[in-house]
């Protein structure tokens, strides 16, 4: 399905955004003040924001008068269900569940996230987290402390509410978020991320208004300054535990997540918070192939259970004094005795890594020599209507995790470079970034790089890829199109990883101009962006150069193998 047909779906869905299935169960659900539980009890609260709307949110407590510290968790998830607060609430917590802003039962817009943040002008100047937040600390069982938690939408939320610097808030678990929605979430190196916006967009029931809003602003303009907590990462007083996962489409913005904090965080917030990376995607399912079980889940002593304990109701459990960063090395599937294949712990990311340079060559290789003078370069063609499908890789939507790549990578339009068999096992662990200088017969075009393990059988094993759009090739705030035949650099930024490739192994680069629909298939032409393209699409004559003046490369943080 292209971005113009996807769209229509979607807005054909419109009647469709509270399901009336969800709607019964809200129904059942809702609890009178008081009603009890168990050893616990709830009520249903229509909470009001500063400018009238009232949002709907469930409480759970212990049985008692507390006072209590609060975890709160705001969603735009059917998520405001007693049975899943009860354990929080037997521990010793007040749990505060509400839906987002024209969420279900609560009233205003629902356009995604524009209520949850520090009150942006072109969001609305709405701060509905914030207000929550003021709200629990005048309720008579709250004793001032207040921690969040959630994952993936409900992660966003957090890092949105923490820019707008609310008091008594203590402690945050953030799962799965990124931490700049136009780069992490929307789109990648200008690319629109059609699978991740218009499957969840869909799924999730939201007015089409969102995708209007999210596709009339391809640039890094202003408009996303709202969902961007980065630069306002200072106000974050407090311990943030970052989790994610290696398969994860939000991983990049994690990881982002968690340096921005230990650079510019408060004291507190720098010193304490940690960063756990498990081997999982966003959701259970974890590709073709299996890994240790113990690999998915986050180390015992690193749970959010521990987190919340010693930060909300500051019992000394001993993890303040835990590695700030544990993460999980990647190792071959068939050997799990190691090379790689365990946890890893360190006092901070990036990891100290050696970034080496590893050259495409024309004749397909992929070494640390630097091409000669008069190295050829490749071209090939790429038809928008016949884009590189996508197969797995970190996506949110579209089946995730470890695929096999061969049956792509025999496309004419896919160009390979192998280095190895490997003599010796290799390890990198960091971000990675490819150059690719590159040209085009069209004024507009997209280059993508991904890298696999190739296995002694022929498995080609994805573990992560990136994308950079032509018009964008030299910033995200600008347009700035290519001239036909004209060689360009094109800065891909291919997210990050921690593998070992183990000895007979084969490290690929995979060099293309699409994978659809992950990223929305660019027609070559120039034409703005739009959930209405492409218009009459191009094929692209596009042709890499491999030369000592245009050396295309990836730049891998290589660590020693233990």
């Amino acid at each position: 399905m292209n971005l113009h047909s996807a769209a229509r779906a979607f807005t054909a869905m419109a009647s469709l955004r509270r399901p009336a299935a969800l709607g019964c169960v809200l129904s059942i659900l809702t609890c009178l003040a008081g009603c009890p539980a168990g050893n616990v009890a709830t009520s249903r609260v229509m909470v009001p924001m500063t400018d009238g709307v009232r949002l709907d949110t469930l409480v759970v407590q212990p049985a008692g008068a507390g006072p209590w510290p609060t975890l709160l968790l705001r969603t735009p998830y059917p998520q405001l269900q007693s049975w899943l607060y009860t354990d929080w609430a037997e521990r010793g917590y007040a749990v505060v569940a509400q839906n987002t802003r024209g969420r279900y039962n609560s009233e205003g817009s629902d356009l995604a996230f524009a209520g949850d943040g520090w009150g942006t002008p072109a969001l609305g100047n709405h701060h509905d987290g914030l207000d929550t937040v003021n709200w629990i600390r005048a309720q008579t069982w709250s004793n001032g402390r207040i921690g969040t938690y959630g994952k993936s939408a409900d992660g966003i939320t957090q890092n949105l509410l923490a820019g707008a610097n609310p008091p008594g808030l203590c402690a945050q678990w953030i799962e799965k978020a990124p931490i700049n929605l136009y780069e992490s979430a929307v789109f990648h190196g200008g690319a629109f991320r059609q699978e991740q916006v218009l499957g969840w967009l869909r799924l999730s029931a939201f007015d089409p208004e969102s995708l209007l809003l999210f596709t009339a602003h391809p640039l890094e303009d202003s408009l996303w300054d709202g969902f961007n907590i980065e630069p306002r990462q200072n106000l974050r007083r407090w311990p943030v535990a970052v989790e994610s996962g290696w398969y994860d489409t939000f991983l990049q913005g994690s990881l982002d997540n968690y340096v921005s904090i230990r650079t510019n965080g408060g004291p507190v917030a720098r010193e304490q918070s940690k960063l756990v990376i498990t081997l999982s995607a966003h959701v259970a399912n974890l590709g073709e192939f299996a890994w240790p079980s113990a690999a998915k889940e986050v180390p015992a002593e690193y749970t959010i259970e521990r987190f919340q304990e010693r930060y909300l109701k500051g019992i000394p459990n001993g993890y303040d004094t835990l590695p700030r960063v544990a993460y999980y090395q990647m190792g071959d599937m068939q050997h799990p005795e190691g090379p790689g294949n365990k946890w890893c712990h360190a006092d901070d990311w990036p990891v100290p890594a050696t970034e080496t340079a590893f050259y495409l060559h024309s004749d397909g290789a992929l070494n640390e020599e630097l091409p000669t003078t008069n190295a050829a370069p490749v071209a090939f063609q790429y038809d928008p209507e016949n884009p590189v499908p996508t197969l797995g890789g970190a996506n949110l939507v579209l089946p995730q995790g470890n695929f096999d790549q061969q049956i792509i990578e025999d496309r004419p339009d896919v160009l390979l470079f192998d280095y190895g068999p490997l003599t010796e096992p290799l390890a990198i662990t960091g971000r990675l970034w490819a150059t690719i200088y590159a040209s085009s017969d069209r004024i507009d075009t997209d280059i993508t790089v991904k890298l696999t393990d190739v296995y002694p059988d022929g498995r080609s094993i994805i573990l992560c890829d990136g994308i950079r759009k032509g018009r964008h090739h030299l910033r995200l705030d600008g347009a700035d199109l290519l001239t036909p035949g004209t060689v360009y650099p094109f800065p891909v930024d291919l997210s990050s990883t921690a593998m070992v490739f183990n000895t007979g192994h084969t490290i690929r680069i995979a060099v293309s101009s699409s994978n659809s629909p992950r990223y929305a298939p660019n027609p070559n032409t120039g034409g703005p962006m739009s959930p209405f393209d492409p218009i009459n699409p191009q094929v692209a004559t596009n042709t890499i150069y491999m030369d000592a003046e245009h050396p295309s490369h990836v730049a891998f943080p290589v660590v020693p193998v233990e």
